[in-house]
């Protein structure tokens, strides 16, 4: 599995401008075998001192997803 986090926010400016309510984005890509772990994270993730919200996006939710593509 490989892991990318983007900055959704530069600025005025934003990567994904279908979700401008959204900072950071962590895409999760291949074979997802431990899907039970991963619905795990954002439960660890709102732990964490600094984040405020954390939510699971399906991909397919996005207007301009293409730009998630690697």
């Amino acid at each position: 599995m490989e892991h990318f986090i983007f900055c959704n926010r530069r600025g005025t400016d934003f990567m994904m401008p279908d979700a401008k309510n959204i900072d950071f984005i962590w895409l999760i890509k291949g074979n997802i075998q431990y899907q039970e772990s991963i619905t795990q994270l954002p439960i660890s993730l709102k732990k964490v001192p600094g984040i405020d919200f954390c939510f699971d996006i399906k991909s397919t939710s996005l207007k301009m997803r293409q730009l998630l593509i690697i």
